[in-house]
């Protein structure tokens, strides 16, 4: 099942109405997925308001992404003000399910073993200051060594780790970025909000990449 959930904002002073969503689904080669109700008409939002919709297609046997397949879809969500597109959202999505089985992790039902590093946003010649393609070059570093894990320490990567991820066959441990090195987070209830923030934003930007599988609320922390 694919599931989505949309927000359109009217950023106009005039209500909008005569609205609707066209969605459309390609497999990895281009050929388009026949979706049922594709089209869905939005009702009419008033000015400076914002709608909700939340829609979901059946995908029969879709074809399942791991590290070793990391097969992706392609999905255009388009908003249309009758023939007329406003918007054009993509996403590349893949079908994959987690489970833990006593101590050992399986993925679309295969046990999986991860042989994983830490990875910080950095290189040798430019300190922090990554430019373009060295994102693409560590992923594919990373498959030539049999690594088939990272951990983003100890924040939210650039998008492009992620989306590398799901194209080459990379898991991800996606960390918040919530370090202390004390015990202030955990135990002060001043930081609870802060915590809860970036943990909330973490998964709201990272939840629809099929390489994250597993994700950690932060890091050397105490529990006093």
């Amino acid at each position: 099942v694919l599931k989505t959930d949309i927000e359109i904002s009217n950023e106009s002073s005039v209500p909008a109405s005569n609205l609707s969503l066209h969605f459309s689904l390609e497999d990895a080669n281009g050929k388009e997925i026949a979706l049922k109700q594709n089209t869905n008409p939005v009702q009419k939002i008033a000015a400076g308001a914002t709608e909700k919709a939340n829609l979901s297609f059946s995908i029969a046997k879709p074809e399942k992404w791991d590290s070793e397949h990391p097969y992706l879809y392609t999905l255009t969500c388009r908003l249309k003000d009758g023939k007329k597109v406003l918007h054009e959202t993509v996403r590349r999505v893949g079908f994959r399910q987690v489970e833990v089985r006593g101590n050992q992790m399986y993925i679309n039902n295969m046990p999986v073993k991860l042989r994983g590093v830490c990875r910080h946003e950095v290189m040798p010649l430019r300190g922090r200051s990554v430019n373009d393609g060295m994102w693409r070059k560590d992923v594919e570093l990373f498959r030539r060594g049999n690594v088939n894990y990272i951990r983003t320490s100890h924040y939210p990567e650039n998008k492009l780790t992620y989306e590398l991820a799901d194209e080459l066959g990379l898991y991800i441990c996606a960390e918040a970025n919530i370090e202390s090195h004390s015990d202030l987070p955990s135990a002060n209830p001043e930081f609870n909000g802060m915590v809860l923030d970036r943990t909330q934003t973490m998964v709201e930007n990272l939840k629809n990449h099929p390489s994250v599988v597993i994700w950690s609320l932060g890091n050397e922390a105490t529990y006093a």
